[in-house]
């Protein structure tokens, strides 16, 4: 119960909040480039148990499943514990270092930890902690599913967690469906696969994912799909007691098995691309896209609310993610390249907001200018549930281009200097470097 009615009451009882450095300050030296892409499970969640802690996880350049965490209280992050490989043992990628084999995150009402990795279209491996909270001791050995990627959980009030991901062999390129399992005793032992959606080409989840709205006891998800040649983002709500595949609306039933019509036709908003989710007190937001142009929209269940938000101030944007504790304040984070872009060697942390529940927007703030960093950054995630006195984000050096003469090859992909050794940075909604001081 305590658990429950923490997402209520954490904009009300905001706890001390974390050490600061004076300058930039990783508290990760070793990830590989692209472990925190925005199409896996957050990589980052607070949990309030017998300790306060913020629990992160990443792949290391040696293609380690790694973890650690921030100590609300000590203020200090935890020596870094490696947990397994994430190198896929079956299937068409075994052996291979793909970038897709990082691992997830989840931490359950119990404060046992989950991890999931080491899957591209095969088993996923998995692991969970012995002992809540703590980090420090495993059970590994467990396989969930056969083709599986892109992992996103939920849990319901009753315990019973849900676990939704892409099921296709080959990594999921031809005819993948949208699939979940379940499991009623903490991992233990997990149902089969079912299946939810079944699509032509290729599906995944997205962004801020699985999000369970205790108001409505529905599960949001941003599903991705190709319908003319690139990737394009749909809102579907899931409603796990009727199990039933709904739009955005919550009341378009997309039928026993949709496909790739039925959600273009339905979970489209306004005819734009969806970027971003994020649930609040049974309101659904969202960060929309055409172009270069952005718009945000909030549906309460009855009425949608669309605004659009100034092309200038967002122009070279990365999308997401959003964050709000009260509905009106509302903050969208996100990467902007500097004049003339640099795709490679990533950006400046930006935050944009809102104070009239997304009527108006401002012209934006640089949180971390890379200039001053001495590299750019990439990959924002916001921390799942953080209940501070605002955002805890988790960002990345960004990834360099290839060295000149590399040839890419599905072997040597993520086997490249220039994405080795990357640092990791927590910072706080001031742009301000969290460490263990």
């Amino acid at each position: 119960m305590r658990y429950r009615l923490l997402a209520g009451v954490m904009a009300l009882a905001a706890p001390p909040g974390p050490a600061f450095a004076a300058g930039p300050a990783h508290f990760v030296h070793d990830a590989l480039g692209g472990t925190l892409a925005r199409d896996h499970q957050s990589r980052a969640m607070y949990f309030q148990g017998k300790h306060r802690r913020t629990y992160v996880t990443y792949m290391d350049h040696d293609f380690g499943a790694r973890i650690t965490y921030y100590d609300h209280d000590v203020k200090r992050w935890a020596e870094i514990v490696r947990v397994d490989d994430c190198i896929a043992e079956t299937g068409w990628c075994k052996g291979l270092k793909d970038g897709h084999n990082v691992p997830n995150l989840w931490v359950s009402r119990s404060g046992t930890i989950h991890l999931i990795y080491g899957s591209h279209g095969t088993p996923f491996k998995y692991a969970r902690s012995e002992r809540p909270e703590d980090i420090s001791r495993w059970k590994l050995g467990k396989r969930i599913s056969n083709y599986a990627t892109y992992p996103f959980f939920a849990q319901l009030p009753d315990g019973e967690m849900l676990m939704f991901y892409r099921y296709g062999p080959t990594g999921g390129y031809k005819n993948p469906f949208l699939a979940f399992q379940r499991t009623a005793d903490e991992g233990r032992t997990w149902s089969g696969a079912k299946k939810i959606g079944a699509f032509r080409k290729a599906c995944k989840l997205n962004g801020r994912n699985a999000v369970y709205d205790v108001t409505t006891g529905r599960i949001h998800l941003n599903v991705a799909l190709i319908p003319k040649g690139s990737w394009v983002w749909f809102p579907c709500q899931y409603d796990p007691v009727a199990d039933r595949l709904y739009a955005w609306d919550g009341k378009t039933y997309l039928g026993p098995m949709p496909g790739d019509d039925a959600v273009v036709k339905h979970c489209r908003v306004d005819g734009l691309s969806l970027r971003e989710i994020f649930v609040h007190d049974g309101a659904l937001f969202m960060l929309l896209k055409r172009g270069g142009a952005h718009s945000f929209a909030r549906w309460d269940g009855k009425t949608l609310c669309r605004y659009d938000i100034p092309d200038a101030s967002t122009k070279g944007f990365k999308n997401g993610p959003m964050w709000t504790t009260d509905g009106k304040r509302i903050r969208i984070y996100g990467i902007r390249n500097t004049d003339p872009p640099t795709p490679f060697n990533g950006g400046d942390l930006y935050v944009w907001t809102s104070t009239d529940g997304g009527q108006h927007w401002d012209d934006g703030r640089c949180l971390v200018d890379r200039r001053k960093l001495g590299h750019g950054l990439h990959g924002v995630n916001l921390v799942t549930s953080y209940s501070g006195s605002g955002p805890f984000l988790i960002l990345a050096e960004a990834t360099g281009a290839h060295p000149k003469g590399f040839k890419v090859t599905p072997a040597n992909h993520y086997d490249n200097p220039r994405r080795r050794n990357k640092k990791l940075y927590a910072l706080d909604e001031q742009g301000r470097f969290i460490t263990s001081r």
